[in-house]
């Protein structure tokens, strides 16, 4: 893939994103997708967070896996840079939002997006770990809701 064709995919993702659209990002994946966070999270053994299914990677990057514990209507993904080169974009966003049992929700994720064919074959996340910590969500309970 060319950067231009990348780009114009991201893009595309970004918009499907920042709709909460897991129907539009589907089609944007491989049937053998994988979603990787840090190990720092301690947390690579739960399937929702080490995701190799398109299913749960498109809740995932659409933001409705968060619905859960979250106001959906407060949250909001600001994209503040991407970057892209041949056929691995990157971006850089800023997450908000209220949490349903009261505080807020303020991190910085970056978004590591591998292509192969027009299709996203590999994403990683990191979020800021520490700002996870701070809100005591190092570990999000089997209920969705953050535990310490």
């Amino acid at each position: 893939m060319t950067t231009d064709q990348t780009r114009a995919l991201t893009e595309r993702l970004a918009q499907a994103r920042a709709a909460g659209d897991a129907a539009a990002i589907l089609p944007l994946l491989t049937d053998d997708v994988v979603l990787v966070v840090p190990p720092s999270l301690g947390e690579t053994d739960r399937p929702s967070l080490q995701a190799s299914d398109p299913d749960g990677v498109a809740l995932g990057l659409s933001g409705t896996a968060v619905h859960a514990f979250m106001h959906a209507e407060t949250i909001r993904r600001e994209v503040q840079q991407t970057l892209v080169d041949g056929d691995v974009s990157v971006q850089r966003i800023h997450m908000t939002g209220e949490f349903k049992a009261g505080g807020r929700y303020d991190n910085h994720y970056v978004w590591v997006f591998h292509w192969r064919d027009g299709r996203i074959h590999r994403v990683e996340e990191y979020p800021d770990t520490l700002r996870y910590a701070q809100m005591n969500l190092t570990r999000v309970g089997e209920t969705g809701s953050p535990t310490s």
